[in-house]
């Protein structure tokens, strides 16, 4: 099975236009160069050309968009299984968004930010559209 990556950056861009709904322009330019958004129920879930997951030489994992530009480097905690099952199947689901669950919020703390709270706060991006998806072709530079 293939594994999962969560793309989360540290500071949102959000935007309004008039009358509408808000939105997080890194999100949108992830959906305009070809990645789906992600909302709650069921979404297709498909292979997303051009995109690519790059393991760099430290470790950290790069997502690059079809220009070949970094959109976004997270660092994840070494698992030779998680590496291992993306090298096997050449592709990783990749999550974009500012409401992941990844990072703890202001005013907590780890250790209080529970498992549950974390996939609240992901339930409740895919509810308003703030996260991006994708099955992302996987490239191991080390």
């Amino acid at each position: 099975m293939p594994r999962s990556a969560l793309f989360e950056p540290e500071r949102a861009m959000m935007s309004r236009l008039p009358g509408g709904a808000p939105t997080e322009i890194q999100v949108e330019g992830a959906i305009a160069s070809g990645m789906r958004r992600f909302l709650r129920g069921v979404t297709d879930l498909r292979t997303i050309p051009g995109w690519a997951l790059h393991r760099l030489s430290d470790d950290r994992i790069e997502l690059r968009s079809p220009d070949g530009g970094v959109y976004s480097r997270i660092t994840v905690p070494a698992s030779p299984d998680w590496y291992s099952a993306a090298l096997h199947h050449g592709y990783a689901v990749c999550f974009y968004g500012p409401q992941l669950g990844v990072r703890t919020p202001p005013g907590s703390t780890p250790a209080k930010y529970t498992d549950a709270e974390r996939l609240e706060e992901f339930r409740t991006a895919r509810g308003r559209g703030l996260v991006a998806a994708g099955i992302i072709a996987y490239r191991n530079n080390r």
